[in-house]
Parts: structure tokens; C-alpha cells; sequence
């Protein structure tokens, strides 16, 4: 028998719980009545818990986030990455792209803080996630991601996209305060354990 939703069940409960999610934007928007018929997606044991489903959100946007982040950096450092240049290409030769330049406040070239080394593992996985959930592969989505820690996931790849920008603010010269108080003044973007994921 063939099943367009998945190989497995947990397969399918991530296909319905992307469903779930747009669905459930576009009620929450008004344009369409929540008086219709419901879907299978509305039976609880066929999506991911809520949590969960707003985990996935939350990997996504930190996605969209860095890469918007890095191309805007690029740019305005007068190394624009080429026009269909995606998260991938930006992210492998965003330092290497910037070695030669100088620094904002004239202090040397634009280098990597010391720090990137421990923030690159984060970025790199959420690459990776991103890319798996974009193209629609269900079981290397799953093999990265799980409902019941999704959150927890989601909360760390979020904070290592604030870090990196923090980063990348000292490593360009664009941060002028000490790296202490530039650290301080990013805090309140961090998410704390007990904070939500999205």
C-alpha cells in the first residue's frame, strides 16, 4: 500500500504536523472561517504537541535569521555573496569573504572572534535541519529531531544564531562596546531554560 505521508508513523505525524502549523496560521489569521470541517490533523494523536510544532517554527525563522543576518553583513562589507547564494554557500565563506577586509573601526581585518569556534557547531547543525526540513526529508528530519525534545533543540540552534550575530558584530568592527557589554546588551534576546521555545 502506498503512503504519501511518510514511510513510518512518526513520518507522518511530522508531515501532518507541518500541516498543522500552516493551517492552523492562516485560522488564526481570519482568512478562512474556523467553522469548517476539520482535517485529520486535528486529531492530537496524528501532530506533534503543540510545543513541538512551535519548536519547528522557531528552527525555521532562526534559520531565516542568520541567513538574512550574514547576506546583509556581506553586503554592507562590500563582499555581497552571489545573487542565489543560499545559508550554505554564505555560511561556509562568510569569514573566509571578510578576511580581507577591513574592520569598521579601522582596528585590522574582519576575523572570527574566538568564540565562533563554539557557536559554528550550533549553526552547522542548524543548516542541516533547515535543509532536511525544506526538502521534505521526513526521516533525516527525524533523525535530528524528536517531538518530545524539539523544543529544547529549537532553544539552543535560536541562541546560537544570537550569538553568532553578536560575533560577528565584534569579529566586523560593528560592535564598539567592549565584549562584555556587548554580550550584556544581547542578553535579554537569549532564551533561558524554562523560557518557551518559540
Amino acid at each position: 500500500m502506498h503512503r504519501f505521508d511518510g514511510d513510518t508513523d512518526e513520518e507522518a505525524k511530522l508531515w501532518h504536523s507541518y500541516m498543522r502549523i500552516a493551517r492552523d496560521h492562516i485560522v488564526e489569521s481570519g482568512a478562512i472561517p474556523t467553522t469548517e470541517i476539520r482535517p485529520v490533523i486535528d486529531d492530537d494523536s496524528n501532530v506533534w504537541s503543540e510545543t513541538a510544532r512551535e519548536a519547528i517554527q522557531t528552527i525555521l525563522f532562526s534559520s531565516f535569521i542568520l541567513e538574512a543576518r550574514l547576506k546583509r553583513v556581506l553586503t554592507e562589507m562590500g563582499r555581497p555573496p552571489r545573487k542565489f547564494d543560499g545559508l550554505n554557500n554564505i555560511l561556509s565563506n562568510f569569514w573566509p569573504a571578510l578576511s580581507q577586509v577591513k574592520r569598521i573601526n579601522a582596528d585590522g581585518f574582519c576575523s572570527p572572534p574566538a568564540e565562533w569556534a563554539q557557536v559554528e557547531g550550533k549553526l552547522n547543525e542548524l543548516r542541516r535541519l533547515r535543509n532536511l526540513m525544506a526538502h521534505g526529508n521526513l526521516a533525516g528530519v527525524l533523525l535530528h529531531l524528536r517531538s518530545e525534545s524539539a523544543h529544547v533543540l529549537a532553544r539552543d540552534l535560536y541562541n546560537g544564531v544570537m550569538s553568532a550575530i553578536v560575533l560577528v558584530n565584534l569579529g566586523t568592527g560593528y560592535e564598539t562596546r567592549s565584549p562584555e557589554e556587548a554580550w550584556k546588551g544581547f542578553a535579554p534576546l537569549l532564551m533561558r531554560s524554562g523560557d518557551a521555545a518559540a
